[in-house]
């Protein structure tokens, strides 16, 4: 094995590495692979997880590049995390699905091999996978698809020279003897494989495809007729015709299973009488496995509450609702609904209502929790389904707040809930079958209307709940996966006009309407925390996570104070209602105006966070809205407060309930500048650290650590000032900064600085676990105190380096070192130098003696 050069991991990844942000990201993974050829696991591990961090870890190459890396560090259970998660991102990804082939869960193996032999992966990869399902006891494996008028694929098998095959479907079975080919690529002494090719079964919609060699894995197990382009009837938008009091519109529901959500669904559209126009109701049973979905919809069909098709197999969404398209009369609007969605009353009317205000809009879909585009109240994600009350406030709420004829234009409607106008069936024809059995044909239907003239929008005043990926469950990401690489070759433009919808998001403003709707509307109490903008890396979490365990939610108020007057951000902590708000003054009146506005909610008490960091004038008024306030501390600022500041702080203080922060060496320090509040300064409680460890090697032991989620101009300053001596006075150290500073590049053209850039997840530490170091320095003079990832690396027992208000002058304490806040620039970084100084001379003589002592024993294995 090669063995790294003794220059720091640092110096290795910095070696070559662009610093140019045009090619920076594509270098990083083409370093880090280099250096994983010559076995450098660690310098490798620096350039993925910065790469990673950049692209906030969403890129599933990014994770898979980084597993590998942290495999080859032996951190086999953090790597195989990297490659689940590369995996819920992107499910056939043949990389990740291979690393996944050495899962220790039989299940995660058997999963990716399944999802290999679907890819088109090498064939190395294939036969990888077929190696899994043959320890598995599987006989034969292939992949097969369906073509014009034909079945293609390949098969492998294991035993007999001759594999039988049967293709059953609506015209019967038929047979096909499969012989083995010779030198095939997937072929080897005890694997026999073929390349296969057979016409399709007449004009049979669907095949399934069954063989003599048992188990067998051939996939996909059903097949469906190659799919034929929707034919449209015209190419262009026909006239508003009627009002919307005379509109026939049939709600299309197709089921399949999860008998409660269907029932729910049905039970809801059924509750509630259309007004205004007149409504059936098409249920397309897809071959349910569930008997109770089966009688449920036979006994309401004989009732004639709705109008009942049945397919004789499962032919996916697309299929089923074209055929309760074909059953529309000409005149006929279509609602496309899940069986798992909740409708609110008067559905069709509301959304009809919206589609005719102008001849150009054809396709309408409402707000709802989980709506992709239209998702609230985090946009853009699936949200919890709200229990049947709140989803009829909100659905009020918003009626009330568009008037229930808001509209905002979307890229393309989302297939959950979709008014189409019989107009848009005239010009494009129903949706289309290349897709499979769901996912993107909503997509397909709503961008070849809008080629042809129509818009596709959100209704604003109209909310429907939906449970979501009920219907296919872990299969969808990859079929959404796939399906959207189809949407890309037929609509180039697409993800560009997708992720500009996206960075604008126009239904913000509406949603944030709703949201202050709601809130006022809101009976139950929580509880409120104002802050300023300041970086905090656990305050507020461990306030709200005291205040969840009680029953108690809390709503953060963030302030932004510009000339122009005040915003605030409203958020609810945990994720629920609202996440959209925000709030403007102008600057006369917005300390009064504001805690007006917060005394008309349901506030049962206030949490100041930080005060010295908010306008007194809002202190003030907040701190005497009427509810009991506490003040939560972790900005050293507080022992600093001048001018106009200091006597409001004073007086809010002594009237606080009580005064929180994150440290007792924070709390220490609080009590002694404030002897006289000690009885009401406590700890918050704690808050899960997470799994810190320490990566431990000899030789690698020459860096320093430097931790800060987002650096402040004053400590990139400090950080830079430090590696600048630190590079003339110990050349061979690096250093890797565990954050983003100010200006990355600047820092690191040092050529002894590696920045990982700001974490991507919610790992306390993460790390002391794969770089090798000889201490930690947290840089920040205002948050070091009560940063509990300080607390975090003492317990791990590495040296530290924090600011500490309680000392005048720099001083080490063991192997820490306390910094004097009020120390300048030059004094602290000479301290850092002498500090590890010290740490190398230990070091140096640590190994001296290991190097002269009895030979050690052998590490055994694990």
């Amino acid at each position: 094995m090669t063995r790294p050069s003794p220059v720091s991991a640092v110096h290795r990844a910095l070696a070559g590495l662009s610093l140019a942000p045009v090619t920076h990201a594509a270098d990083l993974a083409a370093q880090a692979k280099h250096l994983l050829q010559r076995r450098d696991g660690i310098a490798s591990w620096l350039l993925a997880e910065r790469l990673t961090r950049l692209r906030f870890g969403l890129i599933a190459d990014d994770l898979v590049l980084r597993a590998i890396t942290l495999a080859a560090m032996n951190n086999g259970g953090l790597a195989r995390d990297d490659v689940r998660n590369a995996l819920a991102i992107d499910p056939r990804h043949p990389m990740a699905n291979r690393l996944m082939l050495s899962s220790p869960d039989p299940a995660e193996r058997t999963a990716a091999a399944r999802r290999l032999l679907r890819s088109d992966g090498t064939t190395a990869q294939i036969q990888d996978a077929l190696g899994v399902l043959w320890s598995q006891g599987a006989a034969a494996a292939g992949r097969l698809d369906s073509a014009p008028r034909h079945i293609r694929g390949w098969l492998a098998w294991r035993s007999g020279s001759t594999l039988k095959c049967y293709l059953d479907s609506s015209h019967g079975r038929m047979e096909h003897r499969v012989e083995p080919e010779p030198g095939h690529r997937i072929a080897s002494a005890l694997v026999h494989a073929a390349d296969i090719s057979w016409p399709w079964p007449g004009d049979a919609e669907w095949v399934e495809v069954a063989c003599d060699a048992a188990p067998s894995v051939l996939l996909p197990e059903r097949l469906r007729r190659h799919a034929v382009p929707p034919t449209p009837r015209s190419q262009r938008p026909q006239a508003t015709a009627a009002a919307v009091e005379t509109r026939r519109i049939a709600v299309i529901v197709p089921v399949y299973d999860d008998f409660e959500a269907t029932k729910q669904c049905l039970e809801a559209v059924l509750a509630h009488p259309e007004r205004h126009v007149a409504r059936r109701i098409i249920a397309v049973d897809d071959a349910t496995p569930d008997q109770r979905i089966a009688v449920l919809l036979d006994e309401l069909a004989r009732n004639g509450k709705i109008e009942l098709l049945r397919n004789d197999v499962n032919q996916g969404f697309a299929a089923s609702v074209n055929r309760g398209l074909a059953m529309l009369a000409d005149d006929e609007d279509a609602v496309l609904l899940n069986a798992d969605t909740v409708p609110p009353p008067d559905l069709c009317g509301r959304l009809a209502r919206v589609a005719y205000l102008h001849d150009d809009i054809g396709t309408v879909t409402p707000l709802s929790n989980n709506g992709e585009y239209t998702s609230l109240p985090v946009r853009f994600r699936e949200n919890p389904l709200p229990q049947a009350d709140a989803l009829a406030v909100l659905d009020r709420l918003a009626a009330e707040t568009s008037a229930g004829v808001g509209f905002v234009e979307l890229p393309n409607g989302i297939g959950f809930c979709l008014y189409v106008k019989r107009a848009v069936l005239d010009a494009v024809g129903f949706l289309s079958l290349q897709f499979g059995r769901g996912y993107c044909e909503d997509i397909d239907f709503c961008l070849r209307a809008r080629q042809a003239g129509f818009r596709n929008v959100c209704a604003t005043g109209v909310f429907v709940g939906h449970a979501g990926t009920r219907s296919f469950k872990s299969e969808k990401r990859a079929l959404v996966l796939s399906n959207l690489s189809r949407i890309d070759d037929l609509y180039p433009a697409y993800r560009r006009q997708s992720a500009e919808f996206v960075r604008r998001d126009p239904l913000r403003e509406p949603a944030s309407r709703l949201e202050w709707k709601w809130l006022l509307a809101r009976k139950k109490g929580f509880s409120l925390v104002v802050t300023a903008r300041e970086p905090d890396p656990c305050l507020i979490g461990r306030h709200a996570d005291a205040k969840r365990s009680s029953g108690l939610d809390t709503i953060v108020a963030t302030l932004d104070v510009t000339s122009d007057g005040v915003t605030v951000d409203l958020r609810d902590h945990a994720g629920g209602y609202p996440q959209n708000l925000v709030l403007a003054y102008g600057p006369d009146r917005a300390p009064r105006e504001l805690a007006d506005a917060f005394s008309r909610l349901q506030v049962v008490e206030v949490a100041i966070a930080d005060p010295g960091n908010l306008p007194v004038g809002f202190v003030q008024a907040i701190a005497e809205i009427g509810v009991v306030h506490d003040v939560l501390l972790a900005d050293t600022g507080i022992f600093d407060i001048r001018g106009d500041r200091k006597p409001v702080i004073a007086a809010i203080l002594p009237k606080a309930r009580r005064i929180s922060t994150t440290t007792p060496r924070f709390q220490s320090a609080l009590i002694s500048r404030m002897p006289d509040l000690a009885s009401k300064i406590d700890l918050l409680p704690d808050a899960p650290l997470g799994n810190a460890t320490v990566q431990s090697s000899s030789e690698e032991s020459s860096g320093l650590l430097i931790v800060g989620a987002d650096s402040s101009a004053e400590d990139s300053e400090l950080i830079h000032a430090f590696a600048a001596r630190l590079r003339d006075a110990h050349p061979e150290a690096g250093v890797i900064v565990d954050g983003a500073l100010s200006d990355d590049f600047k820092t690191m053209e040092l050529g002894n600085v590696f920045v990982l850039g700001r974490p991507s997840g919610e790992s306390l530490m993460p790390a002391t676990g794969h770089t090798p170091t000889r201490g930690v320095f947290f840089p920040s003079r205002r948050w070091g105190m009560s940063d509990t990832r300080v607390d975090a690396v003492l317990a791990l027992g590495l040296p530290v380096a924090y600011f500490d208000h309680a000392v005048q002058q720099c001083k080490t304490v063991g192997g820490n070192l306390l910094l004097s806040a009020n120390e300048p620039l030059p004094i602290v970084v000479s301290a850092l130098l002498q500090w590890w100084g010290r740490l190398s001379a230990e070091r140096s003589a640590a190994m001296t003696v290991s190097a002269v002592g009895p030979t050690p024993v052998p590490l055994q294995p694990g």
